[in-house]
């Protein structure tokens, strides 16, 4: 029987992630998944890929709040909307809005990174849908609302590589047990507790992963290995993308059981 082991939610995109034993789902992922993000001053998004420093920000989630930690310096940035002021965003070419931060909050945040830098949250106008599946959307995410893997994939990983890596280093919102290594690759269609996802394609794996998410170095490990046995179509392929369909409760919970609607027999992405 296959079940959710972990969960994670990265509310602000690129900062480190939490891991919860319970989410609240809905058509743009988990609540508060990449609902913030930090930019530069023309817009563009910021992520480990360009600052590894970000995965050393701590984040929690509390009643009214987030708390974002920093060595020993800390800031709280309210659920409620406090600023109407937007800024134009762009994330990988695709124009889009955020509502501005307050000034102490962007001038924490710079000072830190020495850079001008603006946290900017989910100005939801215009929606952002996704490729292919226009009548379902996300908040800052690269493109997809969930990402799932299972950890006999990441067991089969680390047997080829020294030392092993944690599954933070995939950015996953969902990890699941008791399976063959890339199980995943064959999904075409699941259900996870009450709800139903179809998997919207494979995610290709980028320089992020190379990041230690403990002390922010960055290697050549896992990309060097994953290339030699997960390269497909000019990607390193780890992990798949799940869009919902429908959920009767609208939660996600470790230990809810995943079976497979519908299984793409033919896949070419099975690889072992």
């Amino acid at each position: 029987m296959i079940k959710i082991k972990e969960l994670y939610v990265y509310p602000i995109k690129s900062l480190k992630g939490i891991s919860i034993k319970q989410a609240e789902i809905s058509e743009t992922g988990i609540k508060y998944d990449r609902y913030w993000m930090l930019v530069d001053q023309h817009g563009d998004f910021i992520t480990q890929r360009e600052i590894p420093k970000l995965a050393l920000f701590q984040v929690s989630i509390h009643n009214e709040h987030l708390t974002v930690r920093f060595e020993s310096k800390e800031i709280n940035i309210p659920k409620a909307l406090v600023t109407e002021e937007l800024k134009a965003c762009e994330i990988w070419e695709e124009k889009l809005n955020g509502y501005k931060e307050s000034d102490e909050i962007n001038n924490w945040f710079s000072s830190i990174l020495d850079k001008k830098v603006f946290l900017v949250r989910n100005a939801e106008l215009p929606k952002r849908s996704i490729k292919h599946y226009e009548d379902s959307f996300v908040n800052f995410t690269d493109s997809q609302q969930y990402l799932i893997f299972g950890q006999s994939s990441l067991d089969n990983l680390n047997a080829k590589i020294d030392p092993p890596i944690h599954a933070d280093r995939f950015r996953p919102n969902i990890v699941f047990s008791k399976s063959d290594a890339h199980f995943e690759d064959s999904w075409k269609e699941i259900q996870i507790g009450a709800s139903n996802f179809i998997i919207t394609k494979a995610c290709g794996r980028c320089v992020i992963t190379t990041i230690n998410q403990k002390t922010g170095l960055v290697g050549k490990e896992p990309l060097k290995t994953l290339a030699k046995y997960r390269f497909i179509d000019n990607h390193v392929i780890f992990g798949m993308y799940l869009k919902l369909i429908n959920s009767a409760d609208n939660l996600l919970k470790i230990g809810d059981e995943i079976t497979m609607i519908s299984e793409n027999e033919h896949s070419t992405m099975h690889m072992k």
